[in-house]
């Protein structure tokens, strides 16, 4: 069953998670429009915020996502210089774009219709009864990485539902001329010729090793690369549901004092008889098992002999209605799938649950009057079988146990807290562990650069935004009330030691700092050779002259552009300058590469002159009508963030990724 839930908690990551919360605006593109301050949370555009924890859990289920699609997984370094953390600020901000215009349209979810939906969902629903079982989507909810609330689940799901309702209205019916697509498909098929000169390190001097003087200088106009973050080393008492342990009569075989176990604080008690007793609940509110129904036709007759012709006329394959209408009765009573209970006559109903699918019976019903019975479909009861779903249960006991001592245990640290004790004498009066962390940032790395991510199930305080932004907001020397953590526990903490951050010392950065000045001297060195170069190339010298006065670290190579598939031979901006470029313009700037660089001169362009038509065509026209669609939807987002500017905090996007801030900034 382990496996089971771990598949379908996969499958709901990628359907759910993803799928409902870029519902359209994946397509809008990422725009540099993230470049104002905001508070603590991430951005904000009217009333709408993401926060912290929310671009942490998309962030971290795009990284999931892209570990599984692309079979490499990235650090927050790696993903930061992608620019993933752009795209899911991009499709939050869409998210929020809607749902500040849906409050002002006044568009709204129901309560019903996300509960219709969410029993839609296969991840959702019982292995045995296959319904709709609230305690299995909790399950899944907690096993995702970070986990998830429900109530977190539920504003993703709403905010997806009105989406829904929004965005119809502003593209609805758009389909793109098929003369459009004949445009699109000649532009895209073009064929262009270039001739390309690459410059690499090798063709400028080495960089000369840099004094200290210069060093310091680089430091002092670049800080930022060069500066210590702010530390803090806390004392904390954490308790979450995976801290507990199970005591059942396996675990306490042989065990000889029982006090023991029954006084330590993490030890969870289930019985059998607990066991039971939830399964048997469980049973009665429908959520395992099924009870056995019945689909059936109930046809009031006029009296005994009438109810045996009608039950004969039934035999012979004659429907109920057409029998009311021989007979002159009133409607027959349709049941379908329906449990005893609901079935009005006591009578019929007892009738109806002794037969089987397809009988036929005549008999007296409860209100005096004779009755015939057609069972048109039969379904037995369900008994699921305790073994099968025990472990489920025992997780389910054992998590809400945990849950309320936690919050007992923490409520009672709380109180002697408040009385003047310390977090120590708190904890040791109940029995609880608690733990010193020796100096972590603002991003949960240590010193060493090491980030607390946690070991199996256990969460990290790096992935742990409630309590990073308790270390950081806490006055040092004073313990914190008790707050909720990312695995369904409480916390306290108290701050016992801050390290201001300052600049690093000049000899713990001097290596990094030189290689850094020298790396950026060969740049600007072949900087200038480019710009020499691309002179001489426009005042008419060619690039085969050019390239043989170059002695060393040098290339010349004809180059074939196409739209559709871009070259990994050219930089990625000569790339777009070629392809808007005429037949003998010249081109420079970066090569594919790091410490390259490319001049380059268009030598033809060369048309496509086949036709457009089939499956191509229809293509090629979705194409254009998607893009089309985006264009609308970006007047109409750009519309909405007229009338609510939106403010961006990058500065907190990069504390949860634990990325240091570009020296430019």
């Amino acid at each position: 069953m382990a496996d089971s839930f771990s598949s379908k908690a996969r499958s709901f990551v990628v359907a759910i998670l993803i799928g409902l919360l870029v519902i359209a605006f994946a397509i809008w593109g990422v725009e540099d429009v993230f470049n104002q301050r905001s508070g603590s949370e991430v951005l904000k555009i009217g009333d709408a915020k993401v926060s912290s924890t929310e671009f942490n859990r998309v962030y971290r289920a795009r990284l999931r996502s892209l570990a599984e699609e692309e079979n490499v997984t990235l650090t927050d370094e790696q993903a930061f210089t992608r620019g993933i953390h752009r795209q899911v600020l991009s499709e939050l901000l869409g998210n929020k774009i809607v749902e500040v215009d849906a409050d002002e349209l006044g568009i709204g979810v129901n309560a019903k219709s996300a509960r219709d939906y969410l029993e839609t969902i296969d991840a959702f629903k019982d292995d045995l009864t296959g319904e709709f079982s609230m305690d299995q989507m909790a399950m899944i909810l907690r096993q995702q990485n970070p986990p998830i609330s429900v109530d977190e689940f539920e504003q993703d799901l709403i905010s997806s539902m009105r989406q829904q309702q929004t965005l119809p209205a502003i593209s609805g019916g758009v389909k793109a001329p098929l003369q459009f697509a004949e445009q699109r498909y000649k532009y895209v098929t073009e064929q262009r010729k270039a001739n390309v000169l690459t410059l690499t390190e090798q063709s400028v001097p080495a960089a000369p090793e840099p004094t200290d003087e210069e060093l310091k200088t680089y430091i002092s106009a670049n800080p930022i690369r060069f500066t210590a973050p702010e530390y803090r080393r806390i004392t904390m008492l954490r308790l979450d549901p995976q801290d507990f342990v199970l005591m059942n009569d396996e675990s306490t075989f042989g065990v000889q004092s029982m006090d023991k176990l029954e006084t330590a604080f993490n030890n969870i008690f289930v019985t059998e008889e607990e066991i039971k007793g939830q399964f048997d609940y469980k049973i009665e509110l429908g959520e395992i098992g099924s009870p056995a129904k019945r689909s059936l036709v109930q046809i009031t007759a006029n009296s005994e002999e009438n109810a045996k012709d009608i039950a004969e006329k039934l035999e012979a394959g004659l429907t109920a209605d057409e029998i009311t209408a021989i007979f002159g009765l009133v409607e027959p009573i349709t049941y379908t799938d329906v449990v005893e209970e609901a079935i009005l006559d006591p009578e019929a109903a007892t009738a109806a649950f002794e037969m089987k699918n397809g009988e036929i019976k005549a008999l007296m019903g409860a209100f005096g009057n004779w009755i015939t019975v057609q069972v048109t479909a039969a379904t037995d009861e369900v008994k699921p079988d305790l073994n099968t779903i025990k472990d489920e249960i025992v997780a389910d006991i054992l998590s809400a146990k945990a849950k309320d001592k936690i919050f007992d245990l923490m409520g009672a640290v709380q109180d002697q807290v408040d009385e003047g004790r310390s977090l120590e004498e708190a904890a040791a009066i109940n029995g609880l562990p608690f733990s010193t962390l020796d100096f972590v940032d603002r991003s949960g790395a240590t010193r060493s650069g090491e980030r607390l991510v946690g070991i199996g199930d256990f969460t990290g305080v790096a992935l742990d935004e409630e309590i990073l932004t308790n270390i950081f907001t806490a006055d040092q020397d004073y313990e914190t009330d008790y707050f909720d953590t990312a695995g369904e526990g409480l916390a306290m903490i108290r701050v016992d030691e801050i390290i201001e951050s300052q600049p690093k010392p000049f000899e713990e950065v001097r290596d990094q700092a030189a290689a850094l000045w020298k790396t950026e001297k060969v740049e600007e060195n072949l900087n200038d050779l480019m710009l020499d170069l691309s002179s001489k190339a426009q005042t008419g010298e060619t690039l085969e002259t050019i390239y043989a006065g170059i002695e060393n670290g040098a290339s010349l190579e004809e180059v074939m552009l196409v739209r559709t598939s871009p070259t990994q031979k050219l930089g990625a901006r000569i790339t777009v300058d070629l392809l808007d470029a005429s037949i003998g313009d010249i081109k420079r700037g970066d090569g594919p590469t790091r410490l390259t660089r490319q001049i380059a001169i268009l030598e033809d362009i060369i048309s496509n002159q086949d036709s457009l038509g089939g499956e191509y065509a229809d293509f090629i026209q979705n194409q254009v009508t998607a893009e089309l669609i985006s264009d609308l939807q970006l007047a109409y987002r750009q519309a909405v963030l007229a009338d609510h500017p939106m403010v961006e905090n990058p500065d907190r996007v990069r504390q949860i990724l634990g990325v240091e801030a570009p020296a430019e900034e």
